[in-house]
C-alpha cells in the first residue's frame, strides 16, 4: 500500500507539473497577444493620427515589431526602380538608425533581400560564415547582429518593399517570427497605401483648384471683356443720341448768324424791310423753341447715362421695409400721371425686410413706373397699375404690371436694349428699362422677366434675394 501511495503521489505531482506548465504556457501565449494587440492597435492608432507622415508610420511598425520579436534592428524599405530605399528603421544607436536609411539596395538575385523582393517569398540567415564574400556579411560585421529575416511587402501580388529585421543575440527567426512580421508587413502596405492614395487626392485637388482659379481668371477677363464691350457699346449710343440734338442746334444757330450777317449788310445798304424782320424774329424764335428742346433732350440723356453709369460704391446698402419703402416711392410718383384716370394699387404684405439698396430700388420702381405712364397707359381711356410682392424662401418677387396697349414682339425683345425707344418724339432716351435691367441683374443679382403682347398689357416679373450682394 505503501509503494503505491508513492506512485500515486508522484503521479499527481507529475500532473500538477504539467498543469502548471501549461499554465504558464497559456499565460505567456496570452501575454504575447496582449502584447502584439496592443502594438496593433498603436500602430493603427499612428496610422489614423499621422496618414499623411509615412516616415512616422513606418518608423513605428519597424519598432513595434522589433518589440515583439526581440529583434535589436528594424527596417522597412520600398521600392524605388531597381533599387530599395529604407524609410522607416528602429534601433537603439540613433547613428546606426541613420547609417541604414542612407544604403540603397540593388534588387537582384545575388543577394537575400534581393530574391525576397523578386520572388515575395520571406529568408532568413542565421550562418554567416558561407557568406563571408557578400555585402551582407558586410553589413553584419558593421552591426554586430547574429541573425536577419527578410519579409516581403506585398500588394496586389506584387512586392513593393521589403521588411528587414535582425538580432544582436544567438538564435535564429523561425516562423512565428516571420507570421509576426508578415502582420506588421500587412499594416505598413495599408498605411504607405494611405498615403499613395492621399497624394493622388491632394494632386487631383490642386490640380482641380488651379483649374478653378484658372477658370475663375478666364471668367473674369471674360466680363471684363464683356463690360468693355457693352461701355464701348453704351458710349458709342451716347455719343450718337447726344450728337443728334446738338448737330440739329448747331444747324439752326448757324442759320441764325448767316441770317443776321445777311441783316447787317442789307441795313448798310438801305434794303431791309419790316416785314423781314419780323419774319425772321418768328422763325428765330421758333428755332430758338427747337434749340431749347434739343440741348433739353440732350441734358436728359447725360442725367439718364450718369444713372446708368453710377458709382457702385455710392448706394448705401441697409436694411428696409418693402412694404413702407414703395408706398414712399408711389407718392412721389403720382404727379407723373398728369390728369390721366390710372388706378394704382399694391399688394406687398408686412413684414417683407429685405437688406438690399433702397435708393435703387426707389429708381427701379421709378422707371417701371414712367415708362408703363408714357408707353402703355397715355393712350388708355382708363387704366391701372399694379404692383405686388411675395417672399420665396430667401429671394422675393417683385410684379409689376399695367393694362397699358402692350408691346409687340420685335418691341419686347429691344425692350431691355440702350437707346431703344418707342416714343423718341416725345424725348423718351431709351434708357428707362436697360437700367431697370441693370439695377436687378447686376446690383441686386437678379432675375427680370417681360411678360407683355399687343393689347394685353405688359408685366415685369422681378426675382431678387433677400440679402442683395455688397
Amino acid at each position: 500500500m505503501t509503494a503505491y501511495d508513492d506512485d500515486d503521489v508522484a503521479g499527481r505531482s507529475r500532473t500538477i507539473a504539467d498543469l502548471e506548465q501549461k499554465l504558464k504556457n497559456v499565460s505567456a501565449e496570452r501575454d504575447e497577444l496582449f502584447e502584439q494587440q496592443a502594438a496593433t492597435a498603436a500602430i493603427l492608432r499612428v496610422i489614423g493620427g499621422s496618414r499623411f507622415d509615412l516616415r512616422t508610420v513606418v518608423d513605428t511598425i519597424a519598432r513595434s515589431a522589433c518589440q515583439i520579436c526581440k529583434a535589436d534592428l528594424g527596417a522597412v524599405s520600398l521600392r524605388d526602380g531597381d533599387t530599395l530605399t529604407t524609410l522607416g528603421v528602429f534601433h537603439t544607436d540613433r547613428n546606426m538608425a541613420d547609417m541604414v536609411r542612407q544604403i540603397p539596395i540593388k534588387i537582384d538575385d545575388q543577394s537575400y533581400v534581393g530574391r525576397t523582393v523578386l520572388t515575395g517569398i520571406p529568408s532568413t540567415v542565421s550562418d554567416f560564415e558561407t557568406h563571408r564574400k557578400t555585402n551582407l556579411y558586410t553589413f553584419r560585421k558593421a552591426l554586430g547582429f547574429k541573425s536577419i529575416m527578410f519579409v516581403a511587402l506585398m500588394r496586389e501580388g506584387r512586392a513593393i518593399g521589403v521588411f528587414s529585421m535582425a538580432r544582436n543575440s544567438e538564435g535564429e527567426f523561425v516562423q512565428r517570427d516571420i507570421d509576426l512580421v508578415n502582420t506588421f508587413a500587412d499594416q505598413a502596405v495599408v498605411a504607405i497605401e494611405n498615403v499613395r492614395l492621399f497624394e493622388e487626392v491632394r494632386q487631383r485637388s490642386d490640380e482641380l483648384a488651379q483649374s478653378l482659379d484658372e477658370l475663375r481668371s478666364a471668367q473674369n477677363r471674360l466680363v471684363q471683356t464683356e463690360k468693355l464691350a457693352s461701355l464701348g457699346q453704351l458710349t458709342a449710343g451716347i455719343a450718337h443720341e447726344i450728337n443728334s440734338p446738338i448737330g440739329t442746334g448747331l444747324t439752326i444757330a448757324s442759320s441764325l448768324v448767316l441770317r443776321c450777317n445777311a441783316f447787317v449788310g442789307e441795313q448798310a445798304a438801305g434794303s431791309l424791310r419790316r416785314f423781314q424782320l419780323d419774319a425772321f424774329v418768328a422763325g428765330a424764335r421758333d428755332a430758338a423753341n427747337l434749340l431749347v428742346a434739343n440741348l433739353e433732350r440732350a441734358s436728359e440723356l447725360v442725367r439718364s447715362f450718369k444713372q446708368v453709369a453710377v458709382d457702385e460704391t455710392a448706394a448705401d446698402r441697409h436694411s428696409f421695409d418693402l412694404g413702407l419703402a414703395t408706398s414712399q416711392m408711389l407718392a412721389t410718383l403720382r404727379p407723373h400721371l398728369n390728369g390721366l384716370d390710372v388706378t394704382v394699387e399694391t399688394n406687398v404684405p408686412d413684414g417683407i425686410v429685405i437688406t438690399s439698396y433702397p435708393d435703387l430700388y426707389g429708381q427701379m420702381l421709378s422707371n417701371l413706373f414712367i415708362n408703363a405712364v408714357v408707353h402703355g397707359l397715355a393712350e388708355m381711356p382708363r387704366g391701372f397699375i399694379r404692383i405686388s410682392a411675395r417672399r420665396e424662401a430667401d429671394q422675393v418677387e417683385i410684379v409689376f404690371s399695367d393694362n397699358g396697349k402692350g408691346m409687340s414682339d420685335e418691341v419686347r425683345r429691344l425692350a431691355f436694349d440702350p437707346f431703344f425707344t418707342t416714343n423718341r418724339n416725345q424725348g423718351g432716351t431709351g434708357l428707362g428699362l436697360h437700367i431697370v435691367h441693370n439695377i436687378v441683374v447686376q446690383r441686386f443679382r437678379g432675375t427680370i422677366k417681360l411678360e407683355s403682347g399687343p393689347g394685353r398689357g405688359t408685366t415685369f416679373v422681378i426675382l431678387v434675394p433677400l440679402n442683395a450682394p455688397g
